[in-house]
């Protein structure tokens, strides 16, 4: 079709289609749940002294839950595969020990859910360029995001 040229109904084609992503999900500890960790940086290290998976994984996850009282932070790899032309499926391949962190109270105390966000962005950022992190396996993977903003942490931009 030409620039100059009108649409039309007889000149134009209109193509319906779907494309579905299956993706697993965490199973969440709802009883209480302690940690060991002071900060974000402190479970990070954990995760990265413990080793990484067997296989490769694409993209890592930093995952912020919340509920009235609390927030904790999660840690999962995945991998993505093609089911069928239309269908993605996105299964995790990855679960460290120490999956979740339940942020202590003076860390969010005071804040907003915006405000907290940025507060773990910033630590996370300064971890992703820390010797820690580019020795470890998290950092062979193709990306790592944090969940609740979508941001890419790996590799930095």
């Amino acid at each position: 079709m030409s620039d100059d040229q009108e649409i039309t109904p007889e000149n134009s084609v209109i193509k319906y289609g779907h494309f579905s992503v299956i993706e697993e999900d965490l199973d969440f500890p709802f009883d209480d749940l302690e940690s060991r960790f002071d900060n974000v940086t402190s479970w990070l290290q954990q995760i990265c002294d413990e080793g990484g998976p067997a296989h490769s994984i694409k993209e890592y996850r930093i995952g912020l839950i919340y509920s009235e009282f609390e927030y904790t932070l999660s840690f999962h790899g995945v991998n993505t595969y093609q089911q069928d032309r239309h269908t993605e499926v996105i299964k995790i391949g990855f679960q460290p020990n120490e999956l979740f962190f339940a942020l202590p109270n003076d860390y969010f105390e005071g804040l907003t859910y915006d405000a907290l966000k940025e507060k773990i962005m910033e630590e996370l950022s300064k971890f992703v360029k820390s010797d820690a992190f580019k020795k470890s396996f998290i950092s062979q993977a193709q990306s790592v995001i944090f969940q609740p903003t979508g941001d890419v942490l790996w590799p930095e931009e």
